[in-house]
């Protein structure tokens, strides 16, 4: 018995995308082969040349129609099998397998973690993935997730290094690390699925919740600085010292800064704390 497999896909819309769908009948006991669309009905292709291909990613039972009807996720591809403009997917999927590999490989002793970073931003901008005047606070993410970030390194790690000879020479005052073997295939086929994975999570977060804390500290910054300056007028760089070290202090300015704004009266200060409190919470 055939059954209706429902492909399903994100289109070209814009500003935001929306998702889109279609029904192939496929024969019993096969798989939802790769298919094709016309891409200038979902903003994907122009009319002259607009055949698409739908790359099925991810197959389950259909909820609604219930067994064996299927759901297919989907990619939307080129003709030539490249992943098409709107295919944020594969933008993610390429900035994380580039910016993992470059950690795997340690070319350097200090300051991978941070080309990590630069790689996905890079790729993610290069790809269009995000507006170009936008870049996605990933790395702040990834910094109150340490945790997380060492397990994925781990997960490749540990897989590898025991297929690994190696052993330690001492040269001189440095040690060199001399490899005995050949362990090229391990990286240059290497399986970053849990990667890839954790950089989609860690990239949600960026935009869903740190870009919203990002951009409401902003606007309480803006607010708290025209605030204060119906108190008192000070310079910029001492404004924004003022509001750096009592946000360091828990909303107070400790004794220990108090000489740093000796001009204040301490009625000054109490009203600027008070606002402080006010508008930052």
């Amino acid at each position: 018995m055939s059954y209706k497999a429902e492909y399903i896909w994100i289109d070209g819309a814009e500003p935001t995308q929306k998702l889109r769908c279609k029904t192939k009948i496929v024969g019993k006991g096969e798989q939802p082969p790769v298919w094709g669309f016309d891409g200038s009905s979902t903003n994907q292709a122009e009319g002259h040349a607009s055949d698409r291909v739908l790359k099925p990613v991810f197959i389950c039972p259909d909820p609604v129609r219930g067994e064996p009807h299927k759901l297919v996720l989907c990619e939307v591809m080129n003709i030539d099998m490249t992943p098409h403009r709107t295919n944020k997917r594969a933008a993610l999927v390429e900035a994380a397998t580039k910016a993992f590999a470059f950690v795997f490989i340690h070319p350097f002793g200090d300051g991978n973690g941070r080309i990590h970073r630069l790689l996905i931003h890079h790729v993610l901008a290069q790809r269009g993935y995000l507006p170009r005047s936008l870049i996605a606070p990933i790395s702040a993410v990834i910094a109150g997730d340490l945790a997380r970030y060492d397990a994925v390194l781990e997960q490749f790690s540990a897989r590898v290094l025991p297929c690994v000879d190696y052993r330690f020479e001492k040269r001189d005052a440095d040690t060199t690390l001399i490899i005995t073997n050949d362990p090229d295939d391990f990286h240059r086929y290497p399986d970053l699925t849990v990667q890839c994975e954790a950089t989609f999570g860690w990239l949600q977060r960026a935009i869903e919740e740190e870009l919203v804390r990002e951009i409401d500290f902003l606007r309480r910054f803006d607010e708290l600085r025209a605030r204060m300056r119906e108190i008192v007028d000070m310079p910029d760089r001492k404004e924004q010292l003022f509001v750096k070290v009592v946000l360091d202090n828990k909303g107070k300015l400790a004794k220990r800064e108090r000489e740093l704004f000796a001009e204040l009266d301490d009625a000054t200060i109490t009203a600027l704390e008070a606002v402080f409190a006010e508008v930052m919470g």
